[in-house]
């Protein structure tokens, strides 16, 4: 399985899991080597997704999203790299046994087969084999026993007390811990088996060990993925409520409650609270859920998803408006809380009332206030027909976070008359010179005509290769310079050329200079240049024979 989670960081990896539930990723193509797809993303902004892979590694991420413009990856790839793997497990789950005929046989051959002669072969073959021995008691053992219970119990204790200080080794890293593994094994056999056979008790108290263990570690993410554990828990805790009675589920109730108001934890605590909104959601148990959200708050630095789902109660118990929004402005100095605010403004057309709040987040957050914000605001000052304020957010969007997107360049371009233009261009490109964006002032060059200085750029700070790609922009005037230029590079190649790799890309360059018009002499000047220099590299002799032969050179 393709590894690529640890190319994102949490926040990422959260926000792209949960848009894959949300089914916002569709129009897929998935090859053999990339995965194209369109993401639904906030305010129904549709993105486009590339990336490219070999060999279960990751070559390459695209999105057209403004988070990816400054070279982050973004919500929208996780997304789609989501959908790949649920692609793939359905394909693999509907491809058909090409040993389908065997499978059959085997099938018949169980039913038929000699029970003492059976059990004696499965002995014989699997005795020395730990994990089929591990999985046949947990699918054959029915009964379950208190010591049963206490041996589950101390092999939890055994995962949680792993010495993580000797897993730390002489470089200052962690090496790769088997902490995650054995716990996540643990829930998906042990506690699913106790599960299957309606052990529910049993499954709480795991569960619960788990979830206290998990909140009283330090840095438990270094050593687990917090939201896989989390998930596997709750989906097992869900399961016990939906197949429980009332007076049983009164008492799981009563511990994620008190969990929540006493014992908060950033990992644990919302994924409580979201347990009691979906299995919990009477009149009577939502009000205690707020009453003891509201102590949470009041005594704990809560997160922003703490904040939001006291939002969300207030909605479902149908708080006023105006209470709703005197909660969310008490706490707008959190970013998730003043981005609902910002779009509570929008809903009603209140686009200065936005813009006033959008300014003030960036006031609170500084330098983390993020690119998407930006674009919003630049969005809202232009329904405003604000000019100098929208100028000064593309500037502001293209200097700061270094975007490299021709949007924004026409943008402002637009709003600008001829002379303002003149001298926004000339700083553009002496900001793209400084950060060595070079393909990207290529693009501005063309945008622009400006083809006299495409071909200064290409030619002093562009890989030749750059050549080619813009050659018809520059081609009628620059021949001759160019012909100069794939000369001087093949000369300087052909030092070190001694294999069939270096001479293809040789004659490569000359191929190249055939195609200029009146190529004829130079080409054939350097090919004897050649010819008299390396007469000793009998291949490479021969392949510029070739090349003089189908170009009639000789």
């Amino acid at each position: 399985m393709m590894n690529w989670k640890e190319l994102f960081d949490e926040d990422r990896l959260l926000m792209g899991y949960n848009y894959f539930l949300e089914d916002r990723v569709y129009d897929v193509v998935l090859t053999e080597n990339s995965i194209t797809s369109k993401v639904e993303g906030s305010r129904s902004h549709i993105y486009e997704v590339k990336i490219t892979f070999n060999e279960n590694k990751i070559e390459s991420l695209y999105c057209t999203c403004p988070y990816c413009y400054a070279d982050f990856n973004c919500k929208h790839m996780v997304a789609t790299l989501h959908k790949m793997e649920e692609i793939n497990s359905n394909t693999k789950n509907n491809i058909l046994d090409s040993n389908y005929d065997e499978l059959s046989l085997f099938s018949e051959l169980i039913k038929t087969a000699d029970e003492k002669q059976l059990r004696s072969y499965i002995f014989d073959k699997f005795k020395e084999d730990n994990d089929f021995i591990e999985d046949f008691i947990n699918n054959f053992q029915k009964e379950f026993t208190p010591e049963d219970f206490d041996n589950y119990e101390n092999m939890l204790d055994n995962i949680f007390n792993i010495d993580i200080v000797e897993l730390y080794n002489e470089n200052g890293f962690y090496q790769e811990t088997p902490f995650h593994k054995y716990l996540e094994n643990f829930i998906n056999e042990k506690i699913s088996l106790l599960y299957k056979n309606k052990e529910y008790p049993y499954v709480l108290q795991l569960l619960y060990i788990i979830y206290e263990n998990i909140s009283e570690k330090i840095d438990v993410t270094q050593y687990i993925e917090i939201n896989n554990i989390l998930d596997s828990c709750n989906y097992y805790l869900e399961k016990v409520i939906e197949v429980q009675n009332t007076i049983e589920n009164e008492e799981i109730f009563s511990y994620l409650i008190n969990k929540i108001r006493y014992d908060y934890n950033q990992d644990i605590t919302k994924c409580f609270i979201d347990i009691c909104i979906k299995k919990f959601n009477s009149t009577t148990y939502i009000q205690q859920l707020d009453e003891s959200i509201d102590y949470l708050i009041e005594n704990n630095e809560v997160s922003d998803e703490i904040l939001l789902s006291k939002y969300e109660i207030m909605k479902i118990r149908d708080y006023p408006d105006k209470k709703q929004c005197e909660f969310l402005k008490t706490y707008k100095d959190h970013v998730q809380v003043m981005q609902i605010l910002v779009n509570n403004e929008i809903e009603k057309n209140n686009i200065e009332g936005a813009i006033d709040l959008l300014n003030e987040n960036k006031e609170i957050h500084g330098e983390t206030y993020s690119l998407e914000n930006n674009v919003l605001l630049l969005e809202l000052y232009k329904i405003k027909q604000d000019k100098e304020r929208a100028v000064d957010e593309i500037k502001n969007i293209l200097y700061e976070y270094n975007i490299k997107d021709m949007t924004f360049v026409n943008d402002l371009k637009e709003l600008s008359d001829e002379k303002e233009w003149k001298e926004e261009k000339s700083n553009l490109i002496n900001f793209y010179q400084e950060t060595f964006s070079y393909d990207f002032l290529n693009r501005i060059f063309v945008e622009e005509e400006d083809y006299e200085d495409l071909f200064k750029n290409v030619t002093k700070n562009c890989n030749i290769q750059t050549i080619e790609k813009y050659r018809k922009y520059y081609e009628k005037e620059h021949s001759r310079d160019i012909l100069k230029i794939y000369k001087q590079y093949i000369l300087e190649q052909a030092k070190t050329a001694k294999n069939i790799s270096a001479y293809t890309l040789i004659l490569t360059y000359i191929d190249y200079m055939l195609s200029y018009r009146d190529s004829t002499e130079i080409v054939r000047d350097l090919i004897s240049v050649l010819k008299n220099k390396y007469n000793q590299r009998k291949l490479f002799m021969e392949k510029i024979e070739e090349l003089e032969i189908i170009n009639s050179l000789q």
